[in-house]
């Protein structure tokens, strides 16, 4: 008897972000007059733009951030400029069931994303209640809670389980 393909599971995540990815392209295209303040202008940004996202998306991967390391990679003007920006990856089981129109998805990607690049030691320095800010327009996240010690941040009452995964270059 043959043995059954042990990831299974997978498919319907796959489906999933392969769903969203086609309804973000569509309505990112349509309403772009939505788009974050700072729209790239040349071939050489979107060059980059291309390079970053690239280069994150697999230690994200790696991470086990599947869902948004192939958003990252196929629409990467979803989050970026990256080269200053920090994404709060959203883990996998708690994005697959999602079942949101477009632009609340494109909301909740860009309220994930902050428009500053943080470090976990940026993090450890902000004074506890500290806030954040977003791409979406008036939306911060706060720093719940800080363990300097432990090296622990919180960022509205969850935790930042892989500090660091990727930062401009480095792994």
């Amino acid at each position: 008897m043959a043995s059954s393909c042990s990831h299974w599971w997978h498919a319907p995540i796959y489906i999933t972000v392969s769903i969203v990815l086609a309804i973000v392209a569509i309505t990112t295209t349509t309403h772009s007059n939505t788009k974050p303040q700072t729209p790239f202008s040349s071939n050489q940004d979107s060059l980059i733009t291309h390079q970053i996202s690239t280069n994150a998306s697999r230690p994200l991967r790696n991470s086990g951030f599947h869902f948004m390391s192939t958003l990252l990679q196929i629409s990467p003007k979803l989050f970026l400029p990256a080269s200053s920006s920090t994404i709060f990856a959203i883990q996998d089981t708690a994005i697959s069931n999602i079942s949101l129109p477009p632009l609340l998805m494109r909301d909740l990607l860009w309220y994930h994303t902050s428009s500053v690049k943080l470090s976990l030691d940026d993090l450890l320095k902000q004074p506890q209640g500290s806030c954040v800010p977003t791409l979406l327009n008036g939306k911060n996240l706060s720093i719940t809670k800080i363990v300097n010690q432990e090296r622990l941040v919180e960022i509205n009452g969850v935790l930042i389980s892989h500090p660091d995964i990727f930062s401009h270059g480095l792994y």
